[in-house]
This record gives C-alpha cells, structure tokens and sequence, in this order.
C-alpha cells in the first residue's frame, strides 16, 4: 500500500482528529468522561493538530503516546470500556503511520 500524498495524509488527519473530538465531546456531554479528563483528551488532539501541521516530529510522536496513554488509563479506571476505546486508540495509530510516513519523507 503506498502512502497519501501530504494534502491527503493532512486532509486525513484532520477528520481523524475531528472524528476523536466528536467521540470525547459525546461523553463529556453524557457525563462518562469528567470535564477535566475530556478537556486534556481535547488538549492533547490540539497538540497533536498542530505538530502535524507544523512538522514537529517529536513533539507529534510524544504527544500521540501520550493521548494513547490517557485513553488507556480511563479504560484501566473503568471509565471507558475496551469497545469504546478501541476507535480512539486506532486512530491514534492511523495518525501515527501517518507521521512517520512524513517525517521519512514519504510523502
């Protein structure tokens, strides 16, 4: 399979991110995830948007695991099942082959 193209790969991302934004803000709504759980969700896809539009390749890395990392403690606290986070999670993953495509230059 090859790569996107950048406009693509962006074009990608971006409904990615916004996709994520919908879920956590759908549960913040019904009061699964605490405002302040959903607000650094929502921090951290911010972070994430921005590394990817500028090209910070550490940044956009570090700040993927983290947002995995944050999902996967709600999963642990019982906020979140495993079903609900699995979109978020491979998300996350499909950003990250994405970045790492870019940051090799691929595309």
């Amino acid at each position: 399979m090859t790569p996107p193209t950048r406009d693509a790969a962006s074009v990608e991302a971006a409904a990615a991110i916004a996709q994520l934004r919908q879920h956590i803000r759908v549960w913040m709504d019904g009061d699964r995830v605490l405002p302040a759980d959903g607000s650094l969700l929502l921090a951290t896809l911010d972070q994430i948007q921005a590394g990817l539009a500028g090209g910070d390749a550490p940044g956009v890395g570090a700040e993927i695991a983290a947002f995995v990392s944050q999902v996967q403690a709600l999963v642990e606290a019982g906020v979140l099942t495993a079903e609900e986070s699995h979109p978020l999670i491979e998300a996350a993953a499909e950003m990250a082959a994405w970045h790492s495509h870019k940051k090799r230059g691929d595309l």
